[in-house]
């Protein structure tokens, strides 16, 4: 038997969320990373949404702001948005991006003022609910 862990070796039944799934989610988000930066934040955040969907979590595991960045990312605007959230961790590269993607923000930011997240009663989650 391989000592090899492979995505689908993870059981989630009765483990918290953090353990898992979000964190398996994300390893697995990672794994074709080798440096931190805003271009490589943007491709993990992009993947674990994907797998997120893919492995079905979004049923067992609903989640407000999952079901967000999935619309956005729907919509084309995911690679703006992840630069809208953490450019400020490294203003310098955001600009760089800016300057590369004045079209990509135009869209997202025209997109995003009339598409802001809407948490309810219905959809709020917290820690504990799983």
């Amino acid at each position: 038997k391989s000592n090899t862990m492979k995505e689908n070796d993870l059981s989630d039944d009765k483990l918290p969320f953090a353990i898992g799934v979000y964190e398996p989610v994300l390893m697995f988000s990672i794994i074709d990373e080798n440096k931190i930066n805003l271009a490589s934040l943007n491709r993990i955040r992009t993947n674990f949404v994907k797998k997120y969907f893919d492995k079905g979590y979004n049923e067992t595991y609903p989640n407000v702001l999952f079901d967000y960045q999935k619309q956005i990312m729907e919509q084309g605007h995911l690679e703006a948005y992840n630069h809208w959230i953490l450019g400020k961790g490294n203003k310098i590269a955001f600009d760089k991006w800016y300057e590369n993607n004045k079209d990509k923000w135009d869209e997202f930011t025209e997109w995003f003022s009339d598409n802001k997240i809407n948490i309810t009663d219905k959809n709020n989650f917290y820690r504990g609910m799983y």
